[in-house]
């Protein structure tokens, strides 16, 4: 296997190669950015670990498992992991090539607008607005059924807001595929 494939972390058969250097490199700023003494401290951390990830490759996201990292530091107990990990996706959200795996992480976003620190709540903010910003119209159709999810009541009053107003957002990002998406949705209710 060539370097560039071994150091993008490729898949050979059904087994993820992955390179122990970008693994390193990874972990270290996940624990840059959680240790972060400072908001400021923590988007540039956040932003380092984002060009880890993007320079990887789009299959870094399975190869590392970066959601799954992701989702554990927004669950953590510390401010700055759930801070953080809104960062980070923040930063990876205007590369359309991981708006794959970004969209699937959506709704724990949402959650974090119930989260009782403010400064989490701004960066889950920063995070859904940037992905939905950026979003192609051919992502709206999965998009939607998942803030319609996240306006559940069963949601926290926070979550079911910041699921509003990302839906409020879809229109200006693309407005045909919204049409049709809710068109679709009506139809199915």
């Amino acid at each position: 296997m060539t370097e560039v494939a071994h150091a993008a972390g490729a898949t050979v058969g059904k087994h993820v190669v992955v390179d122990t250097r970008i693994e390193a490199q990874l972990n270290e700023a996940l624990a840059a950015v959680i240790a972060a003494a400072t908001t400021d401290a923590r988007r540039t951390a956040a932003s380092a670990m984002a060009t880890i990830i993007k320079n990887a490759g789009p299959s870094a996201f399975a190869s590392y498992d970066i959601a799954g990292k992701i989702t554990t530091a927004s669950n953590a107990k510390e401010n700055s992991a759930r801070e953080g990990a809104a960062m980070v996706f923040a930063a990876l959200a205007d590369d359309k090539s991981f708006e794959p795996m970004l969209v699937s992480l959506l709704p724990a976003l949402l959650e974090m607008y119930s989260d009782k620190e403010k400064s989490v709540r701004t960066a889950a903010t920063v995070a859904a607005t940037a992905l939905v910003n950026n979003l192609s119209a051919f992502t709206v159709s999965v998009v939607l059924p998942l803030l319609i999810e996240s306006m559940n009541i069963k949601k926290k009053w926070q979550t079911r807001e910041g699921a509003v107003q990302m839906i409020g957002l879809l229109p200006a990002v693309a407005p045909v595929a919204i049409a049709w998406s809710l068109g679709a949705a009506s139809r199915r209710s």
